[in-house]
């Protein structure tokens, strides 16, 4: 990490547990990033996962309500995917890991 990185984290760090600091309430204070987050689908969304998903204004708000609520449960099954498929990943690596390990005990019990 470069030291700027670095830097940009530490005072990200810092602004965020003031802020908690100040806040009566942590569901209060994700309630309204979650919403934020939420809308983003209703209009134009962008992520890695989902690439760009854009919403024509123009259709009526149920329809478009109802087209932001379908790519927010799509990108939540992709983040769930994505989480599985990493999870099988490091269990593979690891029961590999663990099959070395046995061998290297019985090469050096010989």
């Amino acid at each position: 990490m470069s030291s700027d990185a670095a830097e940009r984290s530490a005072r990200a760090t810092i602004a965020a547990l003031a802020r908690s600091a100040n806040e009566p309430n942590g569901a209060a204070m994700l309630e309204a990033a979650n919403a934020t987050y939420r809308k983003s689908f209703y209009s134009r969304h962008e992520c890695t996962l989902c690439g760009v998903v854009e919403i024509d204004p123009a259709l009526p708000e149920k329809e478009r309500v109802r087209q932001g609520d379908a790519a927010y449960r799509a990108h939540m099954l992709r983040l769930s995917r994505r989480s599985a498929r990493l999870r099988s990943g490091i269990e593979v690596l690891t029961a590999h890991a663990d099959q070395i390990d046995a061998e290297l005990q019985r090469a050096n019990a010989i």
